[in-house]
């Protein structure tokens, strides 16, 4: 459709001329232009005007143009406003000075009104004017000064404010070194120091080995082809590795042989990563030594034989400790790899794990009389379990000893957060494919593997199994009923975890609008009498800061210390609440980023030193990255999303980091609360995501925004597509999630190959 009329303030068209009048009558088109006047008219009248001289004057500091401005929240800054009449012949007067009130939300106390005061020649005048806001942020105030000599005219002068709760600590936070992006050479290794021997393991495994594995070593056509790659003409280097090794399409003929080359990749980029945090002339000292899961196979089938598995140690631990409310203690086996000490096994799990105490022949220098050490048992004790739980890498163990067939039902939970080849270990060598049953139970809608290579990631290696077959038709909802074949998928809609409020943006935009909010009600309802609440009733809060993002020393990662005073004011708020008995694990804190977590913590160490007489504890609350939270709940969830400048939005979306445009971490993000959740950000920036948009919509319909007001411009219709329309759903997987941002590493997409 033709649309004559366009409103370039705002981008838009019209297909007719009273659509677009109505349109110059609104808020946001009417801030947008005054707006883009001032950015186009500021940089011409933040200058100097014939026969008049303007400053600031604070504390014997002097500024002609802009001023920087540091106070603490509530607590006034005095400052003052010096006009000089530089002419030696004519007077000048002054009409006025005031803040443009559209552009700034901060409190501006004038000493003296200006009545026309008139400048004779040479002489000066000083407006006196104190600044005070109640919230954490920067904040740019612009000051309009009206003259009149012959004719009038006017000049801008701009106050830029910095709001922080405590100023020590806020200094104290600050990098400590100036950011450089390292340059890393990696030294060439001529000389290894060779072991005496091996360890034995065989005493350790009375599992006996029918299947050998065999030696996987990298073939040098990888290495070649990555060298091809990196040499090669132009931007896609990794399309035409792809095309190069036939790597764009997944068969049954060609299944092996794509994940085997896929894992070359990987393993490759993994001994890149690693070799960043070599360490030289160091001395080598002795060290010091979740999910709910209902099984109902078990009773159901009194003669099935079943292999639950997950893709990390602490989700098998989890897993087994839900079992143990319905299974026998002798009927269950926690099967861990011998390379895992028994100290981080958890205490529920260790009387079903396969750990024995070390006899006096095996005492040596890293073990002691009492250490006890992980053993594999024998086949036939295997055979004798009815349930047997393992991540699914030790799983590979029993494929070794030959046990296909024997197990009836295999279990895979978290299914979306192993890669295929890792899904695929006991499915491959353990399922009998004619009477064996599989189940994949996990969220495709949260985080997927996390994958090192960007060659492999761009060959979907960060797809998951489950992610991958939820595309096949099989899986999806009948056309004509709108329901899933329930022979085939079984989707779980009842919430036992949030509160209606928290689950209502993530439902929407995620599930359909299918899942049921069943937690407690006592439990969820636990904040909304809370007095930290903008609305009673509404445990929801979005409290705008404009902040700013920094980096220090070798770490590429960002944080932003106005956010860090903000994570800290409500964390302080929650502990010193008496009547709602909140400990430091009620209490959980979100950030994307690496080094906002490391400053959120040592801001907690921090207060927590300073009121030792009060002391709350704050250091025990747990920060940490998204990916870190994935699997864990909290009462309360705080989460600081850092960004503040929109030119660094592009960075993040190239490298799959921070929360906007990433919509996997997003929910992950905000479906851990259970009663309270408290988003700290920029409401500028996060609005340029279509599933913060939402959110932040809701929260300011709900009554819960406050901090920094909203840009005036924003609106509930609004289209926001800068970010929005980027997703992780290609192939990419969560490549640099964590990686990226745990200096002194270097980001794998920043070298040669990418």
């Amino acid at each position: 459709m033709v649309c004559p009329y366009t409103c370039d303030v705002c981008d838009l068209r019209f297909s007719d001329y009273p659509s677009m009048l109505e349109h110059v009558k609104e808020r946001r088109h009417i801030f947008r232009k005054k707006k883009s006047e001032y950015i186009a008219s500021r940089p011409k009248l933040l200058g100097s005007a014939s026969g008049v001289k303007v400053s600031f004057v604070n504390d014997a500091l002097e500024s002609d143009a802009v001023l920087h401005l540091s106070g603490e929240v509530d607590q006034s800054q005095s400052l003052k406003v010096v006009v000089t009449n530089t002419y030696n012949s004519s007077s000048l007067k002054i009409n006025s000075c005031a803040k443009i009130e559209s552009l700034s939300s901060v409190a501006i106390e004038m000493q003296d009104h200006l009545q026309g005061v008139i400048l004779n020649p040479k002489e000066r005048h000083e407006i006196e004017m104190s600044v005070k806001s109640d919230h954490i942020g920067r904040f740019r105030i612009p000051l309009e000064l009206s003259f009149s000599r012959a004719q009038s005219f006017r000049l801008l002068r701009e106050i830029l404010y910095q709001c922080v709760s405590d100023q020590q600590l806020f200094e104290e936070l600050k990098p400590n070194r100036p950011y450089l992006k390292p340059k890393v050479k990696l030294p060439d290794f001529h000389h290894f120091i060779p072991s005496d021997s091996q360890p034995d393991i065989k005493k350790n495994y009375a599992l006996e080995r029918v299947i050998n594995l065999e030696n996987y070593s990298i073939p040098n056509y990888i290495y070649q082809s990555i060298d091809v790659a990196c040499h090669a003409p132009g931007n896609d280097r990794i399309e035409v590795l792809l095309n190069k090794l036939k790597l764009q399409s997944l068969t049954f003929d060609n299944y092996s042989c794509i994940f085997n080359k896929l894992l070359y990749f990987e393993e490759i980029q993994m001994w890149d990563d690693v070799a960043h945090y070599a360490m030289y002339d160091v001395q080598l000292r002795k060290s010091s030594r979740e999910r709910f899961f209902q099984l109902n196979v078990y009773k159901e089938f009194p003669n099935s034989k079943i292999l639950a598995c997950a893709s990390q140690n602490a989700a098998a631990d989890l897993l087994i400790k839900r079992l143990l409310d319905h299974i026998p203690k002798d009927e269950i086996l926690r099967l861990n790899a011998l390379s895992r000490p028994y100290g981080e096994v958890d205490p529920q799990v260790k009387s079903v794990s396969n750990y024995r105490a070390v006899c006096s022949q095996e005492l040596s220098d890293l073990c002691k009389d009492g250490d006890m050490i992980a053993e594999y048992p024998s086949r036939n004790t295997l055979m004798r379990k009815r349930v047997i739980v393992s991540t699914l890498v030790t799983s590979g163990r029993l494929v070794s000893a030959d046990m296909r067939s024997h197990f009836t039902h295999i279990f895979i939970d978290e299914a979306g957060q192993a890669t295929e080849p890792e899904a695929v270990i006991p499915i491959s060598g353990l399922l009998d494919i004619k009477i064996g049953q599989l189940v994949l139970v996990g969220d495709p809608q949260q985080l997927g593997p996390v994958i090192r290579s960007p060659i492999a990631s761009k060959a979907r290696l960060g797809i998951s199994l489950l992610e991958r077959l939820m595309s096949y038709d099989i899986y999806q909802r009948d056309a004509r009923s709108g329901h899933f074949n329930q022979n085939y998928v079984t989707k779980l809609v009842r919430s036992f975890r949030s509160h209606p409020d928290i689950l209502e943006v993530p439902n929407s935009c995620f599930y359909e609008n299918e899942l049921q909010a069943c937690a407690n009600r006592m439990q969820r309802e636990k904040f909304c009498n809370w007095e930290g609440l903008p609305s009673k009733n509404f445990p929801l809060i979005f409290h705008g800061v404009d902040g700013k993002e920094e980096q220090e020393d070798k770490s590429p990662s960002w944080f932003n210390r106005f956010e860090v005073m903000q994570v800290l004011s409500y964390a302080q708020d929650l502990l010193k609440c008496k009547s709602l008995k909140v400990t430091p694990d009620h209490i959980g804190i979100i950030s994307p980023y690496h080094q906002q977590v490391k400053k959120i913590t040592q801001a907690l160490k921090t207060a927590d030193s300073r009121n030792e007489g009060t002391c709350l504890n704050l250091a025990k609350i747990k920060v940490g990255s998204v990916e870190r939270f994935q699997g864990d709940e909290r009462d309360a969830i705080i989460i600081s999303t850092v960004r503040s400048q929109e030119s660094f939005l592009t960075h993040d979306r190239d490298f799959k980091i921070g929360f906007v445009g990433n919509p996997k971490r997003f929910n992950v993000a905000v479906t851990r609360a259970k009663a309270l959740l408290i988003v700290i950000g920029n409401p500028a920036i996060l609005r340029k995501d279509k599933n913060w948009f939402r959110l932040l919509m809701h929260i300011e319909e709900g009554g819960g925004y406050t901090g920094s007001p909203l840009p005036e411009d924003i609106s509930a219709d609004e289209s926001c597509g800068y970010v929005s329309g980027y997703s992780n759903e290609s192939g990419y997987g969560e490549t640099n999630g964590i990686l990226e941002h745990v200096e002194p590493e270097m980001s794998h997409n920043e070298r040669e190959i990418s």
